[in-house]
């Protein structure tokens, strides 16, 4: 019989804590370090009718290949894609649970695996959906958390974004030359409108600064222009300038899908540029300044390869400190590139979290090894935002001056 692990987690790991909140024990940091979901699935929710949802999703062979040791063979007989749909106001409640076996897929190829499951979502409630790739004979699973809303005539998840082919568009986000379809779950919808925003956004601000800055409260774009649908669809559409590109059906107002271009490479760092403006968290602004006015790669050498550090060693913390700089990208691209946001910020600085709680608007992150951080705890609250539905900001304290100074200053002299 197969078990069902996570189901047993969802519905047995609820506890009150010391805020009143009831909220799962599932620590969802695995999800932040090497063998994290996304590697291994994605999965997207299309709100298709006023009592459906369709949840669609595809498993990475090669992905789970390299994380087992097993060959593909196997893994499609020892792996199975396990859900729990809850109530989103009490997260309690089951209302629809079940397994895929990944060798069940329609969709398979030497790649991936690809099937859809349709989900019993009725208009106007709010649900949480948990998903789960799960080991029938190792000990591994990988779970995701997904909010879903029906109701709202904007919500994201009324819009599907598809490749030129009509396979789905996984990411948030555009690269060079790729072009997109924009899909609504309304086939009468005869038009949709696209504002463009420049990409003029900061990187995060220190953790201990008492008041954030909000890029987005006065935010203003072009003029909107409209697109004409076809059955529900837009043609293919290309994006010429770097940017938010926010999809909405009314042109007085962006609530709706947004679509991001960063640099050519995203989100992977991929010049000496991109390097040189990672290094912000890790100097004052007057070095930064100075290391600004240089050629890139000079000023990318210069901040490494400390005279008093052995070369290996630079080496190895460069590896590391950019690697998190894209998994930065990959994990937390909102408005703006993953790495300038608060979340970015603290996983570049910190490394992945040792513990990660969500709840339904926020994440609660703990650290415990480290002497520069041991115990210590940081929470992101999910900011209403027209233009991404991935926008988390730090709960600011004065009391995280100390370990932000000391680990930076280890980034910066470590040998």
């Amino acid at each position: 019989m197969i078990k069902r692990t996570f189901f047993l987690m969802v519905a047995v790991a609820i506890f009150s804590s010391c805020v009143t909140h009831q909220y799962s024990q599932i620590n969802h940091a695995k999800f932040y370090q090497t063998d994290y979901p996304g590697n291994v699935f994605k999965s997207t929710v299309f709100n298709t009718s006023d009592s459906i949802s369709e949840l669609f999703v595809q498993v990475n062979l090669n992905a789970l290949s390299v994380l087992s040791g097993q060959s593909k063979a196997e893994i499609l007989n020892s792996y199975v894609f396990d859900y729990s749909l809850l109530d989103g106001a009490k997260e309690k409640v089951v209302l629809q649970s079940g397994q895929v076996k990944i060798s069940d897929s329609p969709n398979a190829n030497e790649s991936f695996a690809s099937f859809k499951i349709k989900l019993k979502t009725l208009q106007g409630n709010q649900f949480v959906l948990y998903s789960s790739i799960e080991s029938l004979v190792q000990q591994k699973a990988y779970t995701t958390r997904t909010n879903i809303l029906k109701g709202v005539s904007y919500s994201e998840q009324n819009f599907m974004l598809l490749n030129e082919d009509g396979s789905i568009h996984w990411d948030n986000f555009v690269r060079e030359e790729e072009k997109i379809i924009v899909k609504v779950n309304d086939a009468t919808i005869k038009e949709l409108f696209i504002s463009w925003f420049a990409p003029k956004f900061s990187p995060a601000v220190v953790p201990f600064t008492p008041v954030r800055p909000d890029e987005i409260k006065n935010l203003k774009g072009n003029e909107p222009f409209k697109v004409v649908l076809l059955d529900g669809k837009t043609p293919p559409l290309s994006f010429k300038d770097l940017g938010i590109y926010s999809f909405h059906l009314d042109a007085n107002q962006n609530q709706g899908i947004s679509v991001y271009k960063f640099f050519k490479e995203y989100p992977f760092v991929a010049t000496d540029a991109q390097r040189l403006f990672a290094l912000r968290y890790l100097n004052p602004r007057f070095e930064f300044e100075e290391l600004m006015a240089m050629e890139p790669i000079e000023a990318v050498q210069q901040f490494w390869y400390s005279k008093s550090r052995k070369e290996e060693r630079s080496e190895d913390m460069i590896r590391t400190y950019y690697n998190r700089v894209q998994r930065a990208n990959e994990l937390f691209t909102s408005y703006k590139e993953g790495w300038k946001t608060d979340r970015g910020m603290i996983f570049m600085i910190y490394g992945p979290p040792e513990k990660v709680f969500k709840f339904k608007d926020s994440e609660v992150w703990e650290y415990g090894r480290d002497a520069f951080y041991s115990g210590l705890r940081f929470q992101f609250n999910k900011i209403e935002n027209t233009y991404s539905q991935n926008d988390f900001r730090l709960l600011r304290e004065v009391f995280y001056e100390p370990s932000w100074q000391g680990i930076v200053n280890n980034w910066r002299t470590d040998i």
